[in-house]
């Protein structure tokens, strides 16, 4: 680290009564002034004559004073003359020591009214700041617009209300308090087997009631199977011909019961016929779908309800008890019959907070 060092130059001077008194020698350059005659005297030592015997400085006045790179006083006098009085530098001084490395730190951040200037203050010490900022918050909009405040909630994507397909959402469903309805999902001649998802949750959800809209024509009676689930997992691969699997945690439903298995992949629904602890006896290709190989790691979700269609209009699933969905929840329908080979069929989920 550099070395800065100052100091300044103090010469001798006193009255001329006190210089005579005293007769001292003066050092080699070292000039001596006398501070009560005008103009100011000044005599220059050569560090062997007393003071009475040293002459004057010739000169009428003294206009400036210097001391140049060299070290040399320098006189300028009235008359323009210029008296150099020899090396005045004294020896170097020892280096001072090393200066102390500030520290920076963050205080206080306040949000200031809109047109105030930003500004910070150190309210700590010049070696130890603390700065303090006030920053000014932005001006308000002046756009004009019918939303005056909203609050993100990222489970729900859209309202569709009490529709039907085709028709325009029931715009008074949109104010319920605490109740949401899922996307409409719209299927075009399901087939027997098919498997989509209702709704995903991602957070505790209550169930209110699932409407399933049916236009074109029902042929025969066909059951809509209801899974939910989505954190049970099936824990080793599984062929198209094996007859049990192994789960991450043991179910709480009673055998027999019917479980979707892959509601993302290929997905298969099986009749779970015994437990033991999380190992399940499965009856394979339930319900319109086809047995298939499963990778470990897939969902393997519960039957919750059933539902039977016979005609086209509108059918509503409501539970006995409202049926609670925890978080990360996948409800997942699967059709199981033929009927709804000439009809279409869409399905919405009316759900609240739990």
């Amino acid at each position: 680290m550099s070395k800065i060092m100052v100091g300044e130059f103090n010469f001798r001077s006193d009255t001329l009564a006190n210089w005579t008194a005293a007769n001292p020698i003066l050092g080699v350059g070292e000039p001596g002034f006398v501070t009560d005659t005008t103009p100011v005297r000044m005599k220059i030592g050569n560090g062997v004559t007393p003071w009475k015997s040293l002459p004057f400085v010739v000169g009428t006045n003294i206009l400036s004073g210097t001391v140049n790179e060299s070290g040399h006083l320098v006189l300028t006098m009235l008359d323009e003359s210029v008296v150099d009085c020899g090396n005045v530098k004294g020896a170097s001084g020892s280096p001072g020591t090393d200066g102390v490395s500030p520290t920076i730190s963050i205080g206080t951040v306040t949000t200031v009214p809109a047109g105030t200037s930003a500004s910070v203050v150190n309210t700590g010490t010049p070696t130890a700041l603390v700065l303090d900022f006030n920053l000014p918050k932005g001006a308000d909009g002046t756009g004009a617009g019918d939303m005056q405040a909203a609050v993100y909630d990222p489970i729900i994507k859209a309202i569709t209300g009490e529709d039907t397909v085709g028709t325009a959402p029931d715009a008074t469903l949109a104010v319920l308090w605490g109740l949401k309805w899922s996307e409409k999902y719209l299927l075009t001649n399901p087939a027997t087997g098919y498997c989509g998802h209702v709704l995903s949750l991602t957070r505790k959800g209550a169930l209110q009631d699932i409407k399933f809209r049916v236009q074109g024509t029902v042929s025969a009676a066909t059951t809509v199977n209801l899974f939910a689930g989505g954190t049970n997992t099936i824990t080793a691969a599984l062929t198209n011909s094996a007859t049990s699997i192994t789960v991450a945690n043991a179910p709480t439903a009673t055998a027999p019961y019917y479980a979707l298995l892959d509601p993302y992949g290929a997905a298969e629904v099986v009749q779970v016929t015994a437990i033991s602890g999380t190992t399940l006896t499965i009856t394979r290709a339930q319900c319109g779908t086809t047995a298939v190989a499963h990778n470990s790691g897939v969902i393997a979700m519960p039957i919750v309800a059933t539902v039977s269609i016979s005609a086209a209009g509108v059918t509503t699933y409501t539970p006995g008890a409202t049926l609670t969905l925890d978080e990360d929840t996948l409800l997942v329908y699967n059709v199981s019959g033929a009927g709804f080979a000439a009809a279409n069929v869409s399905i919405s989920a009316k759900w609240g907070n739990a």
